[in-house]
């Protein structure tokens, strides 16, 4: 028979491991957050080009900023495009993401159909901060790590090939 304190014991064992699981969740899950109502999460690759966003990124796909974990205090913008030897990925620090937004939001507003986009972009990416390696290591959530190769880009999802 378990006895009072035993009981206390487990339960707050049981608390415990749920908070520390939820807080765990919460500082390695990513959340996209909407830069405009009218584009969403997901910046596509049509999108880019009507509001020259991200400047001609050849082989484009999608754009997405991310909510940092708890322990960054940069956004981050990941970017996907594909190239003929595969999909690639970037990762980069968005510092001032007020003056991304704001600056999303006067070209969505200002832009019509007949107008043509802006001729400088938003935020430019220069073909130079593009990695030539394609074989990257991942990590799922549960600690896993794969070597993999990043096959295309398709819209907002890397299409991946495992070695071996």
């Amino acid at each position: 028979m378990t006895t009072q304190g035993e009981m206390l014991s487990y339960l707050a064992l049981g608390m415990f491991l749920l908070l520390a699981g939820t807080l765990h969740a919460q500082k390695t899950e990513l959340r996209a957050v909407v830069l405009h109502e009218a584009l969403g999460a997901v910046i596509d690759a049509s999108e880019n080009e009507a509001y020259n966003i991200f400047g001609d990124i050849p082989g484009f796909s999608a754009a997405i900023v991310y909510r940092p974990p708890s322990n960054r205090s940069n956004y981050l913008l990941h970017v996907l495009r594909n190239t003929s030897k595969g999909g690639q990925r970037l990762v980069l620090n968005v510092k001032d993401l007020n003056a991304l937004m704001q600056g999303l939001a006067q070209r969505v507003s200002g832009q019509s159909a007949d107008k043509p986009a802006p001729a400088s972009p938003l935020y430019a990416i220069p073909e130079k901060r593009w990695d030539e390696g394609f074989v990257r290591k991942i990590s799922l959530r549960d600690g896993t790590t794969f070597n993999v190769e990043f096959f295309a880009a398709k819209k907002d999802t890397l299409v991946i090939k495992t070695q071996g």
